[in-house]
């Protein structure tokens, strides 16, 4: 039930969380005594043999629900990023929704403040009329690109994240194999083990793959890099609106011999 319960939960790793993972029952393994026969009393051997296969099958146990217990843990952690990443999304999105409809709201007015002036020509209010038309598309154009830059760096993150996930729950099945494979060997032969040494061993090396794994798949610098050209690209978005916007009110302060 256990191993069962271990390889559901793997499969939706997402955590870096996972190189908290321990196994210290079987790192904590003591000798068991050797299998020894009572020359008065023979079948004082199946005691002993006893002894050591509910050694073996205990800390196999604890070993199962440790990492099921871990991997519990490490799946809420997970659960708790995404669900922080859906929330950021929703409330950058309702900033930037709203940022975009006051400054509508404060060119509309300005374009109206405009059209009440006294004393403008046919040629001005026209001029006025294609400073609103020019910016209007501009704005346009700048928001397209913010979005795409947006867009495009979500996009990449969640294939990013994806793809993380997916090697972690690699990394942690091909654990959880090593272990289970270790201790069938114990428990096939129990009544022959003097101690734990060998399992400890499968065990420690099992780990140190594991954490080699995991240091080879976080993602921290790959996201950086994501909002790095993200925030470049709408920078430039950003410039290029910021220079015709210059030209189109250069022009129209000619028009209307400001």
């Amino acid at each position: 039930m256990k191993t069962t319960l271990s390889k559901i939960l793997i499969t939706t790793i997402i955590s870096p969380a996972l190189i908290l993972l321990t196994v210290s029952p079987a790192m904590a393994v003591v000798a068991q005594p050797t299998t020894t026969t009572n020359t008065k009393n023979p079948d004082a051997s199946i005691n002993t043999d006893a002894g050591n296969c509910l050694h073996v099958i205990s800390v196999r146990t604890d070993g199962r629900n440790g990492f099921a217990t871990h991997l519990t843990k490490m799946n809420a952690a997970s659960s708790n990023r995404q669900e922080k990443i859906a929330t950021d999304k929703i409330a950058a999105d309702k900033k930037l929704t709203t940022a975009r409809a006051n400054a509508k709201k404060q060119f509309e007015d300005k374009i109206a403040k405009l059209l009440t002036k006294t004393g403008l020509t046919d040629v001005q209010k026209q001029a006025i009329e294609t400073y609103k038309t020019d910016m209007e598309l501009a704005k346009t154009n700048r928001e397209f690109a913010v979005d795409k830059a947006r867009a495009d760096y979500r996009s990449a993150l969640s294939a990013a994240i994806l793809e993380q996930q997916t090697a972690l729950s690699n990394a942690a099945i091909t654990y959880q194999e090593s272990f289970e494979k270790a201790f069938a060997v114990a428990t096939a032969d129990c009544a022959k083990v003097t101690d734990m040494s060998t399992v400890k061993t499968a065990i420690q090396t099992a780990k140190k793959d594991f954490k080699a794994s995991i240091d080879k798949i976080k993602i921290s610098d790959k996201i950086k890099q994501l909002a790095s050209t993200r925030d470049s690209a709408i920078q430039a978005a950003n410039e290029t609106f910021a220079k015709q916007a210059s030209s189109f009110t250069e022009t129209l302060k000619t028009a209307l011999g400001e």
